[in-house]
């Protein structure tokens, strides 16, 4: 039995941390693994197969993040 029609959906949580990050310079390239965040968010998909060479796709994604970083 083969269904027309699909669903698929993801909610994330996730948390960084030892983030590498640049100070800002002209001349100079620092890097340093002092940065952390989150990102969150949600994802979902949809397809609809009308016949078998004609479909309707749906997706929505919706992504939050947060970072800091102790750059001086």
């Amino acid at each position: 039995l083969k269904l027309p029609y699909t669903l698929d959906m993801r909610v994330f949580y996730e948390e960084l941390d030892n983030l590498i990050s640049e100070k800002p310079g002209f001349s100079t390239f620092n890097l340093s693994n002092n940065s952390e965040g989150t990102v969150s968010g949600a994802e979902a998909a949809a397809n609809y197969e009308i016949t078998e060479r004609l479909s309707f796709d749906l997706s929505y994604s919706y992504q939050h993040h947060d970072f800091e970083s102790d750059l001086e």
